[in-house]
């Protein structure tokens, strides 16, 4: 594919997040944020690459840190970003230091641990922007009441730190990806006691492999260390890890040279 633009931070990016809605014959909604080291969110210009809002995070100290995972609102009138044991909600019409400090109230695993008290890697609100899924390093998933960010569940027992979480366009259905796993989890919202279903792709790896869901909730993309794309039909009925709608595969990529 030809490169369309490019836009340059500073320090490695953890993250980024298209704007909700995204339409490219609008071009007010034609953007997207990034969170890189040591620096402030950017929310950049899709057509031309310029920046065009900076939304500054700074801990107890005044000293500015870095979100580590990003999302909007549905609505796109709120930024959230990921640090450690908090996020930190901003006003996407108002640029600038100001923002929401939401620390996360410690709920126990069943393990016996105090969860959600490590870096926040992954936040996803569902459709209807009553809830967010939050996940953790500390490998516990939690969903929050979006209205006073109140604890409703908390996942846990993932054999490493969750890396990614989304949910499906219908909001009944939650993905989760973890480090140094081979597999997505799919949960029902409605029972979260255990996943409903399992996505094979190699992922034995500590870097954060992405994935993605289609905007009509029928696909699920995702990554892997092999180089290889995997696409899976979500719709499918399965309730084990075998037999669950692999649609296809892009070949390996070829070495770097």
């Amino acid at each position: 594919l030809p490169l369309a633009f490019s836009v340059q931070e500073a320090e490695g990016v953890y993250d980024f997040r298209w704007y909700p809605g995204m339409n490219s014959q609008l071009p007010k909604t034609a953007c997207f944020a990034t969170t890189s080291r040591d620096q402030p969110i950017h929310l950049w210009d899709a057509y031309t690459g310029g920046l065009r809002a900076s939304y500054s995070v700074y801990d107890d100290m005044d000293e500015l840190a870095a979100a580590l995972s990003l999302t909007f609102s549905p609505d796109g009138s709120r930024l959230l970003g990921g640090l450690k044991g908090e996020i930190r909600i901003f006003d996407v019409s108002q640029p600038g230091r100001d923002s929401q400090k939401v620390r996360l109230k410690r709920q126990k695993k069943k393990r016996g641990a105090v969860g959600q008290n490590s870096i926040i890697s992954s936040l996803a609100c569902r459709s209807d922007g009553k809830v967010l899924a939050i996940g953790c390093y500390d490998e516990t998933l939690g969903l929050y009441d979006t209205e006073f960010y109140q604890p409703m569940a908390l996942l846990d027992g993932f054999a490493c730190g969750v890396t990614q979480a989304e949910f499906d366009p219908s909001g009944m259905y939650l993905f989760v990806a973890a480090r140094k796993s081979d597999w997505i989890a799919k949960f029902d919202t409605r029972n979260l006691e255990s996943p409903v279903c399992y996505y094979a792709r190699p992922g034995d790896t500590n870097q954060r492999l992405q994935f993605s869901l289609s905007a009509d909730g029928k696909y699920l993309a995702t990554g892997s260390t092999d180089g290889t794309a995997y696409v899976y039909d979500i719709t499918h009925g399965s309730t084990g890890p075998e037999n669950v709608g692999l649609v296809g595969e892009a070949p390996p990529l070829p070495p770097h040279s």
